[in-house]
C-alpha cells in the first residue's frame, strides 16, 4: 500500500517541470482556501460576540428592578399568574391585568419588564428547523471569568451525529495522512471530514468555531490513547520494574533492557536477539488491536476505506507510543514524558522513511505486512471477513422467484 507523508504525493517527487508547477499552484490555492476559511470563521465569531454585547445592553435597559419605594401609581399591575404578567408588562400591550392580589408563590422578579417578543422567541427556540445547529447564542450561561469548554451535549442529536461521522472521519485522515498535523493542515483536515459527514448523513450543517474545537481535538485524543496504552503493554510485555525498593540492581537492568530494546529500533523485531520478524513484535499487533480493533464497532471495522489494508501512517503512529513508552524507562527508573509534536514527530517521520524505503524496494513486501495486521485485528474484533454478502438478488434468483410467485 503507497505510504502519505504530509503535503507529499503517495509516489516519488516529480521531477518534470510542468508537475512541479502544477504541485505548486494547487498548494498556493489550498493555502488561498485555508485562509479564506479562516476569515469566515472570524467573522462569524465576531457577528457573534456583537449580538451577544446587543443583547446584554438590551438587558440593562430593559430590566426594571423592584424597590419598596416606588410609588404606587408606577408600579406593574398585580396578576394573578406569571402568564398574565408576560403579557401585562409586553412593551406596546395596553391591556391591564386583574387587579387582585398576586398569587403567594411569586417572587417579586415575576413582576420585572421583560425583553421584547423577539428576543424571547429566540430564546425559546434552542433548535434551528431541520436539524440545523444550534445558535452560538443559546450556549449554556456563564460568569463572567469562566472559561467556556464546548461540550456535544450542548447540541442537538441531529448535530451531534454529524460531529460524531466527523470525528470517524478526522481520524481515519490523521491515520492515512498525517498524524502530527500542523495548524493549516488541521483547520483543513476539520473541513474535510466535516463536509464528509455532512454529505453521507445527507444534512447541511454549519461548522462553527466551537464545533470544530471538538472536531480537531480528536487528532490529539488519538495520539494520547496509543501513549496510555503503550506503556501499559510495555511494562508488561518487556517486564520493566517499577523498583519501588529503590535497588540500583533493579535500576540498573531496567536502563540496560531499554537501551537494548531502543538501539536500531530493536522493539520492532519479534525475535529481538536474531534480529528476525521485522514489525512484527508482539507488541505492535497488541496496541493495534486495543486501539483500532477492540469490538465490531471501532473505526477499523466501520471505515474501511481508510484502513484496509492497515495504514502505513498508523503502523508509524503506533511505533512511534511504542518507543516513547519505552523511552520513559531510558534512566531506569520511569519518567513521564509527554507524547509532543517537538519530540516525536522526527522519530515519526524516521519509521516513515523506513517504510517507504521498503515500499520503494519490494511494494508486495509493504503490502503483505499491511494486510496481515488488518486481518489479525478483523480476528481479534471478531469480524471474520469485512467483505458483505450481498443483497440485491442475482438476476437468476429474481427470474425464479417471478416464475414462482406468477404461477
Amino acid at each position: 500500500m503507497p505510504i502519505t507523508t504530509p503535503n507529499v504525493s503517495r509516489t516519488l517527487p516529480p521531477r518534470d517541470r510542468k508537475e512541479s508547477a502544477r504541485l505548486k499552484e494547487a498548494n498556493a490555492n489550498k493555502r488561498q482556501h485555508v485562509s479564506r476559511r479562516q476569515q469566515q470563521a472570524q467573522q462569524a465569531a465576531n457577528r457573534l460576540a456583537q449580538r451577544a454585547q446587543d443583547r446584554r445592553a438590551h438587558h440593562s435597559r430593559e430590566r426594571v428592578s423592584p424597590s419598596p419605594e416606588r410609588d404606587v401609581a408606577t408600579a406593574p399591575p398585580p396578576v394573578t399568574d406569571r402568564a398574565a404578567s408576560r403579557v401585562a408588562t409586553l412593551p406596546g400591550n395596553s391591556r391591564v391585568a386583574d387587579a387582585s392580589p398576586p398569587a403567594p408563590h411569586l417572587s417579586p422578579r415575576d413582576s420585572t419588564v421583560l425583553p421584547p417578543p423577539t428576543f424571547i422567541s429566540a430564546m425559546a427556540t434552542t433548535d434551528m428547523d431541520k436539524g440545523k445547529r444550534r445558535r452560538e447564542d443559546d450556549q449554556p450561561a456563564r460568569t463572567r471569568g469562566q472559561r467556556y469548554r464546548p461540550r456535544a451535549g450542548d447540541y442537538d442529536s441531529i448535530v451531534r451525529k454529524v460531529l460524531s461521522t466527523a470525528q470517524e472521519f478526522i481520524r481515519g485522515y490523521a491515520c492515512t495522512d498525517t498524524a502530527f498535523p500542523d495548524a493549516a493542515t488541521l483547520h483543513e483536515m476539520g473541513d474535510d471530514a466535516w463536509d464528509e459527514a455532512c454529505d453521507e448523513l445527507g444534512q447541511d450543517i454549519e461548522l462553527t468555531p466551537a464545533l470544530r474545537v471538538l472536531l480537531c481535538a480528536n487528532v490529539g485524543h488519538l495520539r494520547g490513547e496509543l501513549k496510555t496504552k503503550a506503556k501499559l503493554l510495555v511494562a508488561s510485555e518487556y517486564g520493566f520494574d517499577d523498583n519501588i525498593e529503590g535497588t540500583d540492581d533493579v535500576e540498573v537492568a531496567n536502563r540496560r533492557l531499554a537501551e537494548q530494546l531502543l538501539t536500531r529500533n530493536g522493539f520492532i523485531y519479534r525475535d529481538l536477539d536474531a534480529r528476525r520478524g521485522v514489525f512484527g513484535a508482539t507488541i505492535i499487533q497488541r496496541l493495534i488491536n486495543k486501539t483500532f480493533f477492540q469490538s465490531h464497532v471501532d473505526d477499523a471495522i466501520k471505515r474501511p476505506e481508510f484502513f484496509k489494508p492497515f495504514p502505513p501512517i498508523a503502523l508509524c503512529l503506533v511505533m512511534t507510543a511504542i518507543y516513547c513508552a519505552i523511552d520513559e524507562w531510558k534512566t531506569g527508573t520511569r519518567k513521564n514524558n509527554k507524547f509532543t509534536e517537538a519530540m516525536y514527530k522526527p522519530k515519526h517521520m524516521a519509521f516513515v522513511k523506513n517504510l517507504k524505503n521498503l515500499e520503494y524496494e519490494s511494494p508486495a513486501a509493504l503490502d503483505n505486512l499491511l494486510s496481515r495486521i488488518y486481518d489479525r485485528g478483523c480476528r481479534r474484533a471478531g469480524v471474520a471477513d469485512q467483505a458483505e454478502e450481498p443483497l440485491i438478488m442475482a438476476p437468476e434468483d429474481l427470474a425464479a422467484a417471478v416464475s414462482e410467485l406468477t404461477n
